[in-house]
């Protein structure tokens, strides 16, 4: 199973992560507000805080935050409702999450506020990212990183770089991904942003583990997990613990160690209610369990993860779990039942332009085909898999992205010209402080030295 065994790194960013600071804000705008909006802003910082521990509350003082904001400024209004969004997109329900954004966008436009017209657009280009409608989201995506461009909004302009990233990732366009990635990295280090540039190092880890660099991902994860300790970022060391697990599962067949760091994660899934993250990690512990051999175990996790997945409509979790539900009945020599799962997966694949999985099915299909003993649909899904292999294109995208390395590390050696070059000029305007100094007293000296001899001079007989 392992060596036709495919999986995803989910890497999540979103760019709305309720902080501290922000709770901090909130309660500035509720002390701020009148008496007539008080209730408003406190309805919506009680739906923001109820996210993480109670969706359900959340949603409810959402909802009633919207209400009570109704006959309120045009800017409560919009933050009522794209918070409701973000409650809705947390639970999974996307449609209701981009109407949120769409009726928080009216009353944006309405006042001008350009920074929360990107901040909408770009949750709603993350909906179409989780829908797998990868060219719906860039196109979003773009266009709020062109609005956070124009207004000089750096931290925006980051989180924009880290979303498309991720977009790129999905579409397996690793070059680009990268490109992106390494400006986001570039902008959180100037902007002091210890933890969000960790989260970064886990998405690049991430390509370089589907790229085969097992080394320089293991790195990148080893240079996130020791900033989130730092920092007490428990929920984001999830991240860690899944993506340094896949490597321990697929690559050193450490499957001990694998599923403890995927239990590890999963712990903490489940202390945030992150239905997404647990239906992640509990796919991946199935493809542990299926590496081991350990098919109804590894069945169980894949179904399991499937129905989450389902329920949240997530096609990109949906095509994977049915691909590898399909890999364990080809293990077990149930071809006609791989073949309903392969068929289903790389039909959602296909209209989803998923490509990753595209390929895998087609391989698995001409393969349970061939056990069948079924020549015509062999021949079929061979010929396509077949016309799907060029190892020219793939030859092309590693020195692309081989150059998008050497210009991150230009960036940097740039970067750190341009800092010696200030710290020289500091030094040279000391010095010439000095010289100044140097002069004035010299100076002084001089006219004293010469009053001197004028005195004495004088006092001659």
């Amino acid at each position: 199973m392992r060596k036709n065994h495919i999986t995803i790194s989910i890497i999540f960013f979103l760019a709305f992560s309720f902080t501290a600071t922000a709770q901090t804000d909130s309660l500035k705008k509720v002390l701020a507000a009148s008496p007539k909006d008080q209730k408003a802003e406190v309805l919506v910082l009680l739906g923001e805080n109820y996210r993480s521990i109670d969706p359900d509350s959340s949603i409810y003082y959402g909802k009633e935050a919207v209400l009570q904001a109704r006959h309120t400024t045009p800017a409560l209004r919009a933050r009522s409702h794209r918070s409701l969004g973000i409650s809705y997109y947390y639970q999974g329900e996307f449609n209701k999450s981009f109407e949120c954004m769409d009726s928080a966008l009216l009353f944006l436009r309405e006042i001008d506020d350009e920074k929360g017209m990107a901040k909408c657009i770009n949750i709603q280009g993350l909906i179409y990212q989780q829908r797998a409608e990868y060219d719906s989201s860039i196109r979003l995506l773009e266009k709020a990183l062109s609005i956070r461009k124009k207004i000089g909004d750096r931290e925006g302009m980051a989180a924009s770089n880290v979303n498309l990233g991720n977009v790129y990732y999905y579409k397996t366009d690793y070059t680009k991904a990268l490109n992106y990635f390494y400006n986001a990295v570039s902008l959180y280090q100037e902007l002091n942003m210890e933890t969000d540039m960790a989260d970064v190092f886990v998405n690049i880890g991430s390509v370089y583990d589907q790229l085969g660099d097992y080394e320089k991902a293991l790195t990148y994860f080893d240079r996130a997990e020791k900033i989130y300790k730092k920092n007490d970022a428990t929920q984001t060391l999830a991240r860690v613990y899944n993506n340094k697990a896949e490597i321990m599962n697929l690559e050193l067949k450490e499957y001990d160690k694998a599923l403890s760091l995927y239990n590890k994660a999963l712990i903490i899934k489940k202390q945030y209610n992150d239905k997404a993250g647990i239906a992640l990690i509990r796919h991946n512990i199935g493809t542990v369990y299926g590496n081991m051999e350990q098919y109804d175990k590894a069945y169980k996790e894949f179904k399991a993860s499937h129905k989450i997945f389902e329920n949240l409509d997530l096609p990109a979790g949906m095509i994977m779990a049915e691909y590898n539900m399909g890999k364990v009945k080809q293990e077990e020599g149930k071809y006609a039942e791989a073949v309903i799962l392969f068929r289903k997966s790389l039909q959602s694949a296909m209209g989803h332009d998923y490509r990753e999985y595209i390929g895998p099915n087609q391989e698995s299909l001409f393969q349970c085909y061939a056990a069948l003993n079924d020549m015509k649909n062999f021949d079929k899904y061979y010929g396509l898999y077949a016309t799907g292999i060029d190892s020219l294109q793939e030859q092309y995208r590693q020195s692309q992205i081989q150059e998008v390395e050497w210009e991150q590390k230009a960036n940097e050696l740039d970067r750190e010209n341009r800092q010696l070059k200030r710290g020289i000029e500091r030094l040279e305007k000391k010095a010439h402080n000095y010289r100044m100094i140097s002069w004035g007293l010299g100076a002084i000296l001089a006219v004293v030295f010469l009053f001197i001899m004028i005195v004495g001079f004088r006092k001659e007989p």
